[in-house]
């Protein structure tokens, strides 16, 4: 299961919807806009997981389910204070805003569409993400409730997250590492 399953697997496309209305796009062009940024979020998760002190964080940040919400009521997504949450998200995931701007402008460009509308979305998508992944990490057992840590032994949680993030499901992590290296982090 990749990535972007995930997500729709665990209520996106209720949220994805949500958005979609709220921002006057069609939801083909919601999902076309998520299907985009979803690899792109997968590839800051990636880093983050590789980093211990940045792993640690995100696995806190996963066990506490706050990102949930969005998955429960979707329209929590297109709020102020979630929206902030996503930009919180997307600096821990990216590291700078010029992270975030480049990979906007790289999906404006590849969907055909603004470059504003991609900037507003990328946070909702941030929080989606993170719900998605906390979601299905509760779901498999896979963090310890009250510490925020791998609930199996830290080699199977890391594979098993790894392949979570596996955006092509073809069993390689790196050829996605680079694909989307090379379109997004220039």
């Amino acid at each position: 299961m990749n990535l972007l399953q995930i997500v729709m697997e665990n209520g996106g496309q209720s949220a994805i919807r949500q958005v979609a209305q709220r921002m006057g796009l069609s939801e083909s062009q919601a999902n076309q806009l998520f299907s985009m940024l979803v690899p792109a979020l997968g590839e800051g998760i990636k880093r983050n997981v590789k980093a211990p002190s940045q792993r640690e964080g995100l696995m806190n940040a996963l066990a506490q389910k706050k990102h949930q919400q969005v998955l429960e009521q979707p329209d929590a997504l297109v709020q102020d204070d979630t929206i902030q949450d996503g930009n919180a998200i997307l600096g821990h995931l990216f590291g700078s805003k010029d992270v975030s701007r480049n990979v906007a402008s790289q999906v404006a460009e590849r969907a055909g569409t603004e470059p504003d509308i991609v900037k507003q979305l990328l946070p909702m998508a941030a929080k989606l993400v993170m719900g998605a992944l906390s979601k299905e990490t509760e779901k498999r057992g896979m963090l310890n409730d009250q510490t925020g840590s791998p609930g199996t032994q830290q080699a199977d949680f890391m594979g098993t997250f790894m392949d979570f993030l596996d955006m092509n499901n073809d069993g390689s992590v790196m050829d996605d590492l680079s694909n989307i290296a090379r379109k997004f982090f220039k």
